[in-house]
């Protein structure tokens, strides 16, 4: 017999597309596994097979790599066999949100000689944000980078690098384990120091 200790799927219950989720389920004395899957509330469940977008389906662990937008509203459930009985888990659902619209902006500035800029980097509509990289050129002959400023506290963590080639840019780096949400935000500041002529950005 199969003794279940969790019968119902520890999933990641939403993801984006492409994005890879996993279900899992934990019993003792189970001799085999078979993961099925349902593609509508009127649609048969049909046992699924290794390979493909499928990897464990005859283990404890289903993954299901690069998820389309098609996933969405799937569900999967779990047969367990014991030496002397079947038994089902609970059902999972699996929620594919829509890819993010978002937008950037970086303010239009123009440096005065001798002076000191900020240029403002803000954002809007961003949400379960888990990572990002900008790149953003400038002109090193007009003004120096100086590091970026006033960070929003969600971003703490953002590192900036400055490259010469192909083009001189700025890489801003950051992510988290813990998704977040820019739903109308300054993000942080680019500070530049005077170095030769006024320009435009």
């Amino acid at each position: 017999m199969a003794n279940a200790t969790d019968y119902f799927p520890a999933s990641q219950p939403k993801c984006y597309p492409n994005e890879s989720v996993s279900f899992s389920v934990q019993a003792s004395d189970v001799t085999a596994y078979q993961w099925y899957e349902k593609t509508s509330a009127t649609a048969n469940w049909q046992a699924l097979n290794e390979g493909g977008d499928y990897s464990g389906v005859n283990s404890s662990t289903l993954q299901i790599n690069a998820v389309g937008q098609e996933f969405d509203g799937y569900v999967y459930r779990c047969e367990l066999m014991g030496s002397h009985c079947l038994v089902y888990s609970e059902q999972a659902l699996l929620t594919v949100l829509p890819t993010p619209q978002a937008s950037l902006t970086v303010q239009q500035l123009m440096a005065c000689p001798q002076s000191a800029i900020a240029v403002p980097v803000s954002a809007t509509g961003i949400t379960e944000l888990k990572a990002f990289e900008l790149s953003i050129g400038f002109n090193p002959d007009a003004m120096i980078f100086s590091g970026i400023q006033n960070l929003n506290p969600q971003l703490a963590s953002a590192t900036a690098e400055v490259f010469g080639t192909p083009e001189p840019h700025i890489k801003i780096s950051w992510s988290t384990s813990n998704p977040i949400i820019l739903t109308d935000e300054n993000l942080f500041e680019l500070g530049f120091e005077y170095a030769d002529a006024a320009h435009d950005f």
